[in-house]
């Protein structure tokens, strides 16, 4: 073997026996939904609190400093069943939930419904076919919703006038979208392979990415500055809003990783991923290397052993991290040793 080749395997083994020798960070409290599995999950961005649900129907509101839920909130109408997909707004004001064919949007100050609305069939789908929600985001104040469908489009809709928009760019199901918190740029993913990063006021797209596998998971760092696409194989990026280009490629020796949430700290310097496999990891944006690996915990007894990390959300101080994952386990980790000081991290302004 070249001797080239010698010193990046060397580098690559010591960096990875650096990373499992890592001590596994502090536990503040851990929190179990009385035996329940989660279905869906999300934090709120400064990780404040959470939602989630454990039979598909009902919304679960917890604080960070409460042990028993704030709210549990229900929708009245039958058809909001099996909710396949939650999201709280970058200022943790409202949040969206989605069934297959119904959303929904509650306030997070006083755990009411704002507003409850049902999708438009396509009038060209297949006998049998059914147009359905595959995931749903909110920006701040719930002025923009958004929604992938099975059928390839993306629907921006404002609650309060109404207004909708059709993006048909995407040949086959959403699998993933991430919201800029004034709601002006959307990043989708697709089976088809593709991620497109939109302007909602136009529907014109920004910057593209196309795999040669779907792409199950994307997030949009809320600065500005970057986007994250992963596929169903072993291709997962950290991409320049502004010129599109690839700025990392996460290292990992996986032939396949399967990545179930993602979403940048608050100064866009590190990215936090979970997977189906109770992995919640830590990367630097800039280089595409793994900081930290964080295995999430379930019941005691439960076989088999698995979760999946649903939401992951570090503190806008760096100091915390909070999962949920599909056991139905909350975890509060400290990071004090972990993280830098995001003093002296540096943003820029929210413009791709």
């Amino acid at each position: 073997m070249p001797k080239k080749n010698l010193k990046a395997l060397f580098i690559s083994c010591c960096c990875l026996l650096i990373t499992a020798c890592a001590p596994a960070p502090e536990k503040i409290w851990q929190r179990s939904a009385d035996g329940n599995r989660s279905y869906v999950a999300d934090i709120a961005n400064d990780a404040s609190f959470s939602v989630t649900s454990s039979d598909g129907q009902e919304l679960i509101m917890w604080h960070r400093d409460e042990a028993r839920p704030r709210y549990r909130m229900q929708q009245e109408q039958s058809e909001i069943n099996q909710l396949i997909a939650v999201d709280i707004s970058a200022d943790g004001q409202v949040i969206a939930a989605a069934s297959k064919e119904n959303f929904a949007l509650w306030d997070t100050n006083t755990g009411e419904l704002q507003g409850y609305w049902r999708i438009q069939q396509e009038p060209n789908n297949e006998p049998g076919q059914r147009t359905q929600i595959t995931s749903i985001v909110v920006s701040k104040k719930g002025d923009v919703l958004a929604m992938g469908l099975n059928t390839g489009k993306v629907i921006i809709f404002n609650p309060r006038s109404g207004r909708r928009l059709e993006m048909l760019a995407h040949t086959d199901y959403i699998t993933s979208l991430a919201i800029s918190p004034n709601g002006k740029y959307l990043l989708s993913g697709s089976y088809d392979g593709t991620a497109l990063l939109w302007n909602t006021d136009t529907a014109a797209f920004l910057q593209r990415v196309e795999e040669a596998q779907p792409i199950m998971q994307v997030a949009l760092d809320a600065n500005g500055r970057w986007f994250f696409t992963a596929d169903r194989s072993d291709e997962a990026s950290i991409w320049s809003v502004m010129t599109g280009e690839q700025q990392a490629k996460l290292q990992f020796n996986d032939r396949k990783r399967i990545f179930s949430s993602a979403r940048f700290s608050h100064d866009g310097n590190f990215l936090l991923t979970g997977t189906p496999s109770r992995m919640i990891e830590i990367w630097d944006t800039e280089s595409g290397d793994r900081i930290r690996r964080i295995e999430v915990s379930v019941p005691p007894g439960q076989r088999p052993t698995s979760a999946t990390v649903l939401a992951v959300a570090i503190d806008p101080n760096q100091q915390t991290l909070w999962s949920e994952n599909s056991s139905g386990i909350a975890e509060l980790w400290q990071l004090r040793d972990v993280m830098p000081n995001p003093a002296n991290s540096q943003t820029t302004p929210e413009t791709p």
